[in-house]
């Protein structure tokens, strides 16, 4: 099964790349180019297929938080264009993206408490 081009995520990507598995195994995000480049949540029986909108995705590999709660990606802020920065994504699409300034592979690091 094709899990880049399921008729739920509308029109036939021509780029899809930069898969990664939630830390429960329960979904896939990946980087999935049609007129605009999103990050796409899916199973991997091919239900539960979202495109999370809001924010247009740069080119670097989604990364999953270690509790599995939020996608980290590269992207192109909404409120400039010109502006590479990072995005926090509820993989649940319930919470708009949040814009993070900077540049830099997208990676999830833990804190010291």
């Amino acid at each position: 099964m094709d899990l880049t081009n399921l008729p739920s995520l509308g029109a036939p990507a021509y780029c899809s790349c930069g898969a990664a598995w939630s830390p429960d195994g329960e979904h896939v995000a990946f980087v999935r180019t049609t007129d605009t480049t999103r990050v796409a949540i899916v199973r991997p029986d091919g239900s539960d297929a979202r495109i999370i909108e809001g924010v247009e995705i740069g080119q670097g590999d989604p990364q999953w938080s270690p509790d599995g709660t939020r996608v980290l990606a590269e992207s192109r802020l909404t409120t400039n264009d010109s502006e590479p920065g990072m995005v926090v994504i509820d993989p649940t699409g319930e919470t708009p993206p949040m814009g993070i300034p900077g540049s830099g592979a997208p990676s999830w690091q833990r804190v010291a408490p």
